[in-house]
């Protein structure tokens, strides 16, 4: 097995993923969680799992 073209892969796809996220609204959801946090409030975080 290659491994160095493996790892180059492997960059190159968490960098465009990390390319891709809007700044901005991880700025809103991280206010908004200090906002509830402040509040003494509950998150409920839910998933199917996968």
């Amino acid at each position: 097995m290659d491994y160095n073209r493996y790892f180059k892969d492997y960059y190159k796809s968490i960098y465009n993923l990390l390319d891709e996220l809007d700044i901005h609204l991880i700025n809103k959801s991280v206010d908004l969680i200090k906002k509830i946090k402040k509040r003494n409030n509950k998150i409920y975080i839910v998933g199917n799992g996968g």
